[in-house]
C-alpha cells in the first residue's frame, strides 16, 4: 500500500503528459497493423470491435492531452485531477489492447508470435513511458498483462501455462526495472532542476552585478599600474563627469590638470587601498565636484593587477549639508544665528575667563510691547520689526561680537574679550548696548507707513570661572525683566542683588513645580453672608501648604506663576479641586472661584468650562477683576456669554480700584459687584469713602446687580453695609478663610 502514498509533482505529471502524443501516435499504429493483418488472414469481426475501442478510448486520451495543455496554468494549482485522468484512459487503454487475446487468439503459431512481439514492444514502450512515478508504471503493467496471465493461465496446454509463468515474473522483473528507471528519472530531473536553477542565479545575478555596475549611483573606473584606465561604469561617465567613455577608456591618469587623486590612485598597488575626499577639478568637462574616491587592488589574472576605484560625488549632499546646517543654526527670518550658536560662542567665552582671566559680556533684549504689535498691527509688521532689529543691531555691533535670536522677540549679542577689568569691560558693553538701542530707534517703513522700535535691555559681564552658560542667560534675561518691569531706565546691568532675586526665584519655581506634582495646594473657603447673617455663598481660596514654611497666600507666590507662565495647568488643578468640592455643597449654594484675564480669554478654558459646567454640584461664580476686563472688554464679553448659557454666574471684584467704567457695567453679564475692601474699612470715619459705597450699591441695583462687600471686620461695618442696602458680606467679622473641614462644621452650625 506503500505505493498509493507516493507523493506525486506537478513535474512528473507535465513528463506523463508531455510524451503522450508521440506514445499515442505509436500506439494507434500498431492497433492499425494488428487489425490489417489479423482481420485480413480471419475475416474475424471481433477484432473490428476491439480496433474501434482501442481508436475510441485512445481518442479521448488525446482529448484530455489537448484540454491538459489548454490549461496548464489551471492545472499546475490542482495537477491531481490531470494525474488520475492519465491513470484512468491509460488503464482502460492498456486493459482493452491486452483483452483481445480474450476475443481472438489466432491458433498459428505464426501469428501467435507476431501478436506476442507486438504486445511486448507495446509493454516496453508503454513502461518508459510511464517511468516518471511508480504508480502510473504499476496501473500500466497490470492493466496491460494481467489480462494475458490470467488468459494462458486457463489454456489447456503446458506450454501456455508456462507462457503465463513467464509473465508473471517479466511483470515482477519489469516492475524492478521500472523503479531502477524511477529513481534515475528522479536523479535526472532533480540534475536538470539545480542545473536550471543555477543557470537563472547565474544569469539574475550578471544581470544584477551589469544593472549594477553600470547604474549604482556611484562612479567605477579600472586602470593598471601605469594608471591608464581600462574600463569605466555608465554612472561615471554620463552622470558625474558628463564625458563619453570613449574619452576616459585609454586615458593616462599622470596627464590630468588637477593632481590631487594621483596618491590615492598610487597607493592601490602600494599598500593595497587609497582614499580621497574632498573637491575635485576635472578639465574634462571643467566643473568642480565634492567627491569621495576609494581605491583597491584586484587580481584580474594570474599575477595580474588592476587598480579599481570607487568614486561617490557629495556635491549635492555638501550643499544640502551646508543648508540644513544653515537652517539649524540660523534664524530663517532674520538671517542671524538661533540660540545653539550663541550658546557655543558664550561656552567659548567662559572658558576664556577660565584661562585668561579676560571679561566678556552679554547683553539680552526685547521688542517692548511687540505683543500689542503683532495683535494690532499684524504679523507681517510683527516680521518686520524683528528684522529691522536684527538688522541694525548687526550694525551696531563689532564684527567680533555675535548676535543671534534666542525666540519670539528676544535677542542676545555676546561681546567676547572685552578687558581684563570688570568695570572696563562694563563701560565697553554698556556703550555697545546703547549704541544697539540707538540704531534699532531708526525709523524705517513698511507699507507706506513708519515705525520705531524700543528695546528693553539686559548686560551680565562674564567674569565668573563659576558661572554657566545658563546661568550667563538667566542672569541677563532678569536684568532685562527688570529693565522692562521698572522703566527707569532701558538698560539694566545684572548684580549681586539681581543674582540673588533670581536664585529665590528660581528655587521657588522648583517648588512650585513640585508642589504641583505632590498635590500640596488646597482651597480654603470664606464664607459670605446674607443681611439676616446666613450662608449662603464661600470664595475658594488658593493655599499652598509648604511642607516647610507652612500655609503661604496667593500674593508669595502668584507673582512667580505669572512670570514663569504657569499659571494655566495651576488654573486647570483649581477648577478640578471645586469640582470635587462642590459635590459636597448644597445645590444652590454658591462657590466663588478667582480666575485671570488669560483664562477669561483662553478659549481653551472657555471650552473646558462649558463641557464640565454640568458636573460641579453647586452655583459657581467665576469672580474677575477689573482691570483684565478694560483692556479686552469685547472678546471678555462674548466669553462670558459663552459660560452664562451653561449657567455659570459672575462677579467683578475689588470694583472701585480701577476704572469703574459703567459702559462694561451695562455691556457684561455681571451677577455680583465686589465692593473694594479699602473703601469699607474707612467709611465710617470717611465720608468720601462712605460716599463711593453708596454709589456703588446705587448703581450697581439699577443694573440689576447684587452687591457683595468685602472686607467687613466689625458690627459696625456690617449694620451701616445693611442701612444703605448691600445685600451680601465678607469679611473676618464672619470668618477668616477655613479649611474645607472647618468650613462644613461652621455651615453644618449655621
Amino acid at each position: 500500500m506503500q505505493i498509493l502514498k507516493e507523493r506525486i509533482t506537478f513535474p512528473q505529471v507535465e513528463e506523463l503528459y508531455g510524451n503522450l502524443k508521440i506514445s499515442l501516435t505509436g500506439l494507434l499504429g500498431i492497433v492499425v497493423i494488428i487489425t490489417a493483418v489479423l482481420y485480413g488472414e480471419y475475416k474475424d469481426p471481433m477484432i473490428l470491435v476491439w480496433a474501434g475501442g482501442m481508436f475510441t478510448i485512445n481518442g479521448y486520451r488525446y482529448y484530455i492531452y489537448r484540454y491538459y495543455l489548454s490549461h496548464k496554468k489551471e492545472f499546475s494549482k490542482k495537477f491531481s485531477k490531470a494525474f488520475f485522468s492519465y491513470l484512468v484512459s491509460m488503464g482502460l487503454s492498456g486493459a482493452l489492447f491486452s483483452s483481445l487475446v480474450f476475443f481472438f487468439f489466432p491458433r498459428d503459431a505464426e501469428y501467435e508470435v507476431f501478436l506476442l512481439i507486438l504486445l511486448t514492444g507495446i509493454i516496453s514502450s508503454g513502461v518508459v513511458q510511464n517511468a516518471h512515478t511508480k504508480l502510473s508504471v504499476r496501473v500500466f503493467l497490470t492493466a496491460t498483462l494481467l489480462p494475458l496471465i490470467v488468459f494462458f493461465i486457463y489454456q489447456d496446454t503446458y506450454l501456455f501455462r508456462v507462457l503465463a509463468g513467464t509473465l508473471l515474473f517479466y511483470f515482477v522483473l519489469i516492475i524492478k526495472i521500472s523503479d531502477h528507471l524511477y529513481k534515475e528519472h528522479t536523479k535526472t530531473r532533480t540534475l536538470q532542476q539545480k542545473y536550471e536553477e543555477l543557470i537563472r542565479e547565474y544569469e539574475t545575478d550578471r544581470q544584477r552585478m551589469n544593472h549594477f555596475f553600470n547604474y549604482a549611483p556611484v562612479g567605477v573606473f579600472f586602470y593598471t599600474t601605469d594608471l591608464k584606465v581600462t574600463y569605466v561604469n555608465d554612472f561615471l561617465s554620463q552622470k558625474i563627469l558628463g564625458v563619453p567613455k570613449e574619452k576616459l577608456v585609454g586615458l593616462n591618469l599622470r596627464m590630468l590638470e588637477d593632481k590631487r587623486l594621483l596618491p590615492a590612485l598610487q597607493e592601490t598597488f602600494k599598500k593595497g587601498h587609497g582614499s580621497y575626499e574632498g573637491v575635485y577639478h576635472t578639465t574634462l568637462s571643467d566643473k568642480d565636484i565634492w567627491i569621495k574616491l576609494i581605491t583597491s587592488r584586484v587580481e584580474i589574472d594570474h599575477g595580474h593587477f588592476e587598480g579599481v576605484a570607487v568614486m561617490v560625488d557629495l556635491s549635492e549632499l555638501k550643499e544640502a549639508q551646508a543648508e540644513v546646517e544653515h537652517l539649524a543654526y540660523y534664524d530663517e527670518l532674520t538671517n542671524i544665528p538661533k540660540r545653539a550658536l550663541i550658546i557655543n560662542e558664550i561656552n567659548q567665552a567662559i572658558a576664556i575667563y577660565r584661562r585668561e582671566k579676560i571679561c566678556s559680556a552679554l547683553i539680552y533684549f526685547d521688542l517692548d510691547k511687540f505683543k500689542d504689535i503683532n495683535d494690532h498691527l499684524g504679523h507681517n509688521v510683527g516680521d518686520s520689526f524683528l528684522q529691522h532689529v536684527a538688522a541694525q543691531a548687526a550694525l551696531a555691533i563689532r564684527e567680533s561680537d555675535m548676535i543671534a535670536r534666542m525666540g519670539g522677540d528676544e535677542f542676545a549679542i555676546l561681546l567676547p574679550r572685552l578687558s581684563p577689568h570688570k568695570e572696563e569691560a562694563t563701560l565697553k558693553a554698556t556703550e555697545i548696548a546703547r549704541r544697539v538701542r540707538d540704531y534699532a530707534a531708526k525709523a524705517f517703513v513698511v507699507e507706506n507707513r513708519t515705525y520705531s522700535a524700543s528695546l528693553s535691555m539686559g548686560i551680565v559681564l562674564i567674569d565668573d570661572a563659576k558661572q554657566s552658560v545658563y546661568d550667563v542667560i538667566k542672569a541677563a534675561d532678569t536684568a532685562m525683566y527688570k529693565a522692562k518691569k521698572e522703566r527707569r531706565t532701558d538698560i539694566v546691568i545684572f548684580d549681586e542683588t539681581l543674582a540673588k532675586e533670581v536664585e529665590k526665584k528660581y528655587t521657588m519655581r522648583d517648588e512650585l513645580i513640585e508642589a504641583l506634582k505632590q498635590e500640596q495646594f488646597a482651597l480654603y473657603l470664606q464664607p459670605k453672608v446674607t443681611q439676616k447673617g446666613e450662608i449662603f455663598s464661600a470664595e475658594a481660596l488658593l493655599r499652598w501648604e509648604h511642607p516647610q514654611k507652612g500655609v503661604l497666600t496667593p500674593d508669595l507666590f502668584l507673582p512667580i506663576l505669572v512670570e514663569f507662565n504657569m499659571l494655566q495647568p495651576l488654573t486647570e488643578k483649581i477648577i478640578l479641586m471645586a469640582r470635587e468640592l462642590s459635590r459636597s455643597l448644597p445645590r444652590e449654594f454658591i462657590l466663588s472661584i478667582n480666575i485671570s484675564a488669560k483664562d477669561i480669554q483662553s478659549e481653551h478654558f472657555i471650552i473646558a468650562m462649558e463641557e464640565s459646567a454640568s458636573d460641579f454640584g453647586c452655583r459657581i461664580d467665576l469672580e474677575l477683576t477689573e482691570q483684565m476686563l478694560v483692556k479686552n472688554t469685547e472678546e471678555c464679553k462674548m466669553n462670558m456669554q459663552r459660560l452664562n448659557k451653561v449657567g455659570l454666574e459672575f462677579s467683578l471684584d475689588d470694583f472701585g480700584t480701577g476704572y469703574s467704567s459703567l459702559s462694561y457695567l451695562k455691556q457684561l453679564p455681571l451677577d455680583y459687584l465686589k465692593i473694594d475692601k479699602s473703601f469699607v474699612e474707612d467709611m465710617i470715619t470717611d465720608t468720601n469713602d462712605l460716599a463711593i459705597v453708596k454709589t456703588i450699591i446705587v448703581i450697581a441695583h439699577s443694573l440689576g446687580i447684587k452687591t457683595v462687600a468685602e472686607g467687613v471686620e466689625s458690627k459696625k461695618q456690617y449694620d451701616m453695609l445693611r442701612e444703605l442696602g448691600c445685600d451680601y458680606f465678607q469679611g473676618y467679622y464672619f470668618s477668616k478663610p477655613l479649611p474645607q473641614e472647618a468650613f462644613f462644621k461652621l455651615l453644618n452650625e449655621s
